[in-house]
């Protein structure tokens, strides 16, 4: 009958060490899979707490960055499209020297590396002149 108990146990825990742990503590029986079960359920609503709390805290230092640390246009109104494009190919840099994630030809690999600097540059420079031509905003 112990040996009945002890699979059901195992069906229900899943964990033949946690199983066993309390096993050698109260003895094969309804007490060590009710600790089983209860060290279980802990383990899962401290994890799902954690998830939450991680998912808030980074939610709100993005808000944060976001809102306080990217205002490079109140140090200067050209400052934010002159940085991004430097920032991009810095990137695009350490992507060509790390080697491809995927296996592609080279033509796709950089055709897609290539495509987010390039536009990113793009939109830059139709900033700098539009903040030129629109509003008299140059780098003096």
């Amino acid at each position: 009958m112990d040996h009945l108990d002890i699979t059901r146990v195992y069906d229900l825990v899943g964990e033949p060490e946690l199983v066993a742990f309390f096993s050698s503590i109260t003895g094969p029986g309804i007490i060590c899979s009710l600790l089983s079960l209860l060290v279980l359920v802990l383990g899962a609503l401290v994890a799902v707490v954690l998830l939450i709390v991680s998912s808030l805290y980074t939610i709100v230092a993005a808000y944060s960055c976001v809102s306080s640390c990217f205002r490079a246009a109140e140090v200067h109104q050209l400052l934010p499209a002159l940085l991004s494009p430097l920032l991009v190919w810095s990137l695009f840099v350490f992507q060509v020297f790390d080697g491809p994630d995927v296996a592609a030809p080279w033509e796709v690999l950089y055709a897609f590396l290539l495509g987010g600097p390039l536009t990113v540059t793009a939109l830059s420079v139709w900033e700098v002149r539009r903040l030129r031509s629109r509003y008299g905003i140059t780098l003096r």
